[in-house]
C-alpha cells in the first residue's frame, strides 16, 4: 500500500488538470486504495486456495 500512495500524492499534485478537484480527488484516492486492497485480498485468498487445491 505503501506504493500505492506514493503515487497517489503524486497524481494529487496533478489536480489543476481536473474539472471539479474537490470531488474527484477524494473519490478517486478512496476507489484506489479499494480497488488495491480488493487485490491484495484476492492474491492472498488464492495463495491459501492454492495450498488446498495444487495445480499439479
Amino acid at each position: 500500500l505503501l506504493a500505492t500512495s506514493v503515487r497517489l500524492m503524486a497524481g494529487s499534485n496533478r489536480s489543476g488538470d481536473l474539472a471539479n478537484p474537490q470531488f474527484s480527488i477524494p473519490v478517486g484516492t478512496i476507489l484506489a486504495v479499494l480497488v488495491t486492497s480488493v487485490v491484495c485480498i484476492l492474491f492472498c485468498f488464492s495463495n491459501f486456495l492454492s495450498v488446498f487445491f495444487p495445480l499439479s
